[in-house]
């Protein structure tokens, strides 16, 4: 076959995998999950014109929101549209791979196997837009545009790095360093295929490189300053978490994968080989963002790299080749049990046409769910019956007691973040997109979230300790709200979303109460 032939095939293989994970992406049941109810709020603040950091606040970049807010401004703020948001993501993620894939020495077959894994292993997993996928999507095309080495790419890499550290601080980390190892790397040696092999005996750096350097880190920066002019400078410091006294930290630690990335790093330079040194690289990423993020199983990027460092040990010779499979290959597959398990769960669902719970494993769900068809904001996700019911009988109190001239003013401490969209009202400003505190709520925002209570601001109140238990500071709240007259606790929903999940026992933090003023 001839190149343009072989590009053609890789092309359509391409392809059918990207409409194989969106047809997938239809047949899930996903159940409503507390995690992606931020995703879902601070995407619908900004489809009303609120600015982040200014208007509400967030411990990290506004970025993992503008996909979603595109979506809402033109299909509503739903949770169907926040589901389809997903889908360009999905298909960046493996379209950035391929082309990273293709800037290395590899067979065709190699690549489209490479992508079929990352395809099946990680990006089938992603139901919902999430911080790590969108920064994971901008830390890839970061790297990508770095290893083309033309003062356009750079620019484009520079900018996109920024982004990434505006999207998730640990995930733009990744990309600064990774970017710039490539520009090193093309800077002072000769083929993409190795990582030595100076261009002359002096290891005399190319001409371009400090130019490179100064583009891309000037990108880089500018990206990041002009993001803060627009939500203030005071707004962006106060709530950015970059290790003030007052937030919690969460900081990397040695992990297995990271140790294992290290050691394949130290093989790649052994060897020589660029291939392994790229996958290397990938696999410290995964362990380091693994070490300080949420959500598990949108750290398993690495096993988009698990084909070629396979390859590529077996290529050695015989004398090392079944050492380095002891040594590398038999760990990547014990770690890639836990995603073959997610690929199973996801599969069996559809099979059985059961709710997909946010680990996968419909068996994890202890109370039946439905999909509310009388509902606008949480239409096609699944809710426990008793949190239905109740979102029924909200939306009947604030069409009867208010009108449109006179708006019922809402205020929502819970997981339910689309009640604001299902009540057409707005959510207030000046205050945290989600209530962790330490997190995101600080002494400050307590004191103005009490002040509110005892000044009655608010005609309906859904206040949740979703995050953290125990919650002094919830307790606190809920005595404000017991002890004062103008409020009654209208009901408490005990069989919540993140209840019926599972996820509490014996009630903890899931129950959500709701205060209704007299």
């Amino acid at each position: 076959m001839t190149n343009r032939n072989l590009l053609l095939f890789e092309t359509i293989f391409v392809l059918l995998i990207l409409a194989s994970i969106l047809i997938i992406h239809q047949l899930r049941l996903p159940i409503f999950f507390r995690d992606y109810s931020i995703i879902f709020e601070g995407a619908h603040r900004m489809s009303l014109g609120q600015i982040p950091m200014k208007d509400f606040g967030i411990p990290v970049g506004p970025i993992g929101f503008i996909v979603p807010t595109l979506f809402f401004e033109y299909f509503g703020p739903t949770w169907d549209a926040l589901l389809l948001s997903q889908l360009p993501q999905s298909t960046g993620l493996i379209i950035s791979k391929w082309l990273i894939l293709r800037r290395l020495q590899l067979t065709m077959s190699l690549r489209c196997i490479s992508v079929f894994l990352y395809a099946l292993f990680y990006v089938l997993a992603l139901s919902h837009p999430w911080y790590n996928i969108t920064a994971l999507l901008l830390l890839q095309l970061a790297f990508y545009f770095s290893m083309i080495q033309r003062n356009y790419s750079v620019m484009l890499a520079g900018i996109f790095a920024g982004l990434t550290v505006l999207t998730k601080q640990d995930f733009g980390a990744v990309a600064i360093i990774l970017s710039s190892l490539m520009l090193l790397k093309f800077g002072f040696f000769d083929s993409k295929a190795v990582i030595c092999g100076p261009k002359d005996l002096g290891l005399k750096p190319s001409k371009g490189l400090v130019a490179r350097f100064l583009l891309f880190y000037s990108l880089l920066v500018l990206t990041i300053c002009l993001f803060i002019a627009y939500s203030g400078y005071e707004n962006f410091f106060y709530w950015f978490n970059y290790g003030q006294d007052y937030q919690v930290h969460r900081f990397p630690k040695v992990t297995k994968l990271i140790i294992f990335g290290f050691a394949l790093l130290a093989v790649s330079i052994w060897k020589n080989n660029f291939s392994i040194f790229v996958s290397a690289l990938f696999f410290l990423s995964s362990g380091l963002t693994s070490a300080t993020s949420g959500i598990g199983f949108t750290h398993n990027y690495w096993i988009g790299f698990f084909a070629i460092v396979t390859s590529e040990l077996w290529k050695m010779d015989s004398k090392v080749r079944m050492l380095m499979v002891i040594i590398f290959v038999l760990p990547m597959l014990y770690k890639m049990q836990a995603a073959s398990k997610n690929v199973f769960f996801i599969s069996e669902g559809i099979y059985l046409n059961e709710f997909e719970h946010y680990d996968f494993n419909y068996r994890k769900i202890i109370t039946e769910f439905e999909q509310p068809e009388s509902l606008y904001a949480f239409n096609t996700i699944g809710l426990p019956r008793e949190t239905i019911k109740t979102i029924e009988e909200l939306k009947l109190y604030a069409q009867e007691k208010f009108t449109e001239d006179d708006k019922i003013k809402v205020f929502n401490m819970s997981e339910l973040t689309p009640i604001y969209s299902e009540l057409g009202v707005k959510p207030p400003i000046g205050l945290p997109l989600w209530f962790h505190s330490k997190v995101i709520m600080f002494d400050k925002e307590v004191d103005k979230i009490s002040m509110l209570f005892r000044s009655n601001f608010f005609d309906l109140i859904l206040i949740q300790s979703t995050h953290e238990n125990p919650a002094l500071v919830y307790e606190d709240l809920f005595n404000i709200l017991d002890n004062n007259p103008t409020y009654f606790l209208f009901k408490s929903i005990i069989a919540s979303p993140i209840n019926a999940a599972g996820k509490c026992e014996n009630r903890c933090e899931g129950e959500i109460r709701i205060y209704k003023k007299r």
